[in-house]
């Protein structure tokens, strides 16, 4: 069975997808079209775009050029995720990007892997939707050694793409996987004193 995502990237209709958790929200009523006017004739493989965070803390990021720059988007960022992008779902298909089965952070080897292939982007320099930050009983707050095995799972197959297509990115983002690897680890060390 794929990754719900996957399947999703199979049978959607449209030209650009959008990942929203399900409790992340539209910033209003007109920003798709916003979006679509971004997108325009152009058709890139990616817009990446901005977005506020709410919940445990407050804060609107909207890229740039320079935040936008392939070694950034890759390794750098500190929000590596699918949310705050617009594919082109002929771009995923074409390249054959899809989500890892069965994995939590099934993201990260997504979106590095998209992001090495990226050839044309855009920016939405404004919010288009609000990701809803600290939520009980997400993956990301959750303490479980699911979430440790998954994590060696991503730092194994990021291993393999650095044997085979060796770049800095990779091996920066193998060491930010150790380090939210051992992270996680002593998470789950505290909450058992």
């Amino acid at each position: 069975m794929e990754a719900p995502e996957t399947h999703g990237l199979r049978v959607a209709k449209g030209e650009y997808i959008i990942f929203l958790d399900g409790d992340d929200y539209l910033n209003n009523e007109n920003v798709l079209e916003k979006l679509d006017n971004v997108i325009s004739l152009k058709k890139p493989d990616v817009i990446y775009m901005g977005f506020e965070i709410s919940g445990n803390r407050e804060e609107i990021v909207i890229p740039t050029k320079e935040t936008c720059d392939r070694s950034y988007k890759a390794s750098k960022d500190p929000y590596p995720n699918v949310w705050s992008k617009c594919w082109n779902r002929e771009f995923l298909l074409k390249n054959n990007l899809f989500f890892p089965e069965n994995r939590f952070y099934e993201d990260v080897l997504f979106i590095y892997n998209s992001i090495m292939k990226v050839q044309s982007y855009e920016i939405a320099a404004f919010p288009v939707h609000t990701y809803i930050s600290g939520r009980q009983n997400s993956i990301t707050t959750s303490l479980s050694y699911k979430n440790i095995y998954d994590t060696i799972e991503n730092i194994k197959d990021m291993i393999e793409i650095n044997k085979k297509e060796p770049t800095e990115e990779i091996k920066r983002k193998i060491q930010k996987e150790i380090e939210m690897c051992k992270k996680r680890l002593e998470d789950i060390a505290k909450s058992n004193n």
